[in-house]
């Protein structure tokens, strides 16, 4: 059966779902968003890109298994 170029997007966008993203209000010191949003213009990114990288970064370092020195 042959597919037509708008039949493959058409069933490549029903599988590709993207996460929903939901608007939040947090309140962050002055200096800490001036700051983000340097260096979501260096990224190439939005500002609420660059804070979602940056928790999502976060998130994984967390989840990470933590190494312990055992006592000598």
């Amino acid at each position: 059966m042959l597919q037509t170029h708008k039949t493959a997007m058409n069933i490549q966008n029903q599988s590709i779902k993207p996460e929903p993203m939901r608007p939040d209000s947090i309140r962050i010191p002055a200096e800490l968003r001036t700051y983000l949003r340097e260096q979501a213009r260096k990224n190439t990114r939005s500002y609420s890109g660059e804070v979602v990288h940056r928790l999502e970064a976060s998130r994984q370092a967390d989840q990470q298994p933590t190494t312990t020195k055992e006592s000598t």
